[in-house]
């Protein structure tokens, strides 16, 4: 058994063991004060650690959502249909322009122009030419005009909903994330307090 033992020394140069003895020694006083001062270290480490775990948990939750609050992919959810409700509100309101502006032009109006004679050096009404106006000219063509810039309008609303949406979903993953670094860091925390938690004798 001791051939064993003395086995596992072979090849050790003696030198820079003595080397690494001495070092030690000299060193005493500041390696004895980093003893001292670990749990302490550790334990500043570990609450630093924790802390920033915290905030990472409460950002997640802030862009998840939790309990009764909303997260951010909620919101964006929220506004995204907003922005569809009202792209189906102007695109009513687009037709109903239409719709007027056909109805417009299909109205009439009774117009008439006295025709004059001239009797003995006098200018006399002696009839009345009959017609019909239309009640605005091109009333259709204007109103569509103005219906298809309100399309134009819902079309971009529709866009930035599907942008919103977009928006949303990257946010909730990004709070996941959060959540999975958070855990993490709290562990990460409690692991190095319970490494200063040593006693010391």
């Amino acid at each position: 058994m001791f051939d064993k033992i003395m086995n596992q020394f072979a090849g050790l140069d003696a030198k820079k063991a003595i080397h690494v003895v001495d070092m030690v020694w000299d060193n005493k006083d500041k390696i004895m004060t980093i003893i001292n001062d670990l749990p302490e270290m550790l334990q500043k480490a570990g609450d630093g650690i924790e802390a920033a775990g915290k905030s990472a948990l409460s950002t997640s939750v802030m862009l998840v959502g939790g309990g009764d609050k909303p997260g951010a992919g909620d919101i964006s959810e929220l506004a995204a249909k907003a922005l569809e409700s009202a792209r189906k509100e102007l695109a009513d309101v687009g037709d109903l322009l239409e719709r007027l502006g056909d109805e417009i032009d299909d109205v009439n109006i009774p117009s008439f122009k006295p025709d004059y004679s001239e009797v003995m050096g006098i200018k006399v009404m002696t009839g009345v030419d009959l017609g019909e106006n239309k009640m605005i000219d091109d009333a259709a063509n204007k109103l569509k005009g103005g219906a298809k810039r309100l399309g134009t309008v819902g079309d971009d609303l529709e866009t930035l909903a599907g942008h919103l949406r977009d928006l949303g979903g990257t946010l909730n993953d990004a709070g996941q994330g959060l959540d999975s670094v958070g855990n993490k860091l709290m562990g990460s925390g409690e692991s190095l307090r319970a490494l200063g938690n040593f006693d010391q004798k």
